[in-house]
């Protein structure tokens, strides 16, 4: 009983991975998951953190270079004001 549940969840998730369903095989696996043998759900969850913190990772990287571009959009934006007060254009 307990190796078919595990072959149809393989084989459904074969499936929708095939077809690029990423996020309805993300569903269906988490819809499953209390079925599956426990050392198997302890692997799965175990995946799912380590790819979580990938994507935070991500995510904060990202955040930083915004943060980095806005911080060299800031200076030109002093320099530019400091070059027209100069200049007697600015007020």
């Amino acid at each position: 009983m307990i190796s078919n549940i595990v072959a149809d969840t393989y084989e459904k998730l074969a499936e929708l991975v095939s077809t690029g369903k990423e996020a309805e095989a993300h569903d269906f696996l988490a819809s499953r998951m209390k079925q599956l043998p426990e050392a198997l759900q302890a692997d799965i969850l175990g995946i799912m953190l380590a790819e979580a913190v990938h994507e935070e990772a991500r995510e904060m990287e990202a955040v930083q270079q915004v943060q980095k571009e806005g911080v060299a959009t800031m200076k030109a934006l002093v320099a530019l004001k400091e070059s027209l007060e100069k200049s007697g254009q600015g007020q």
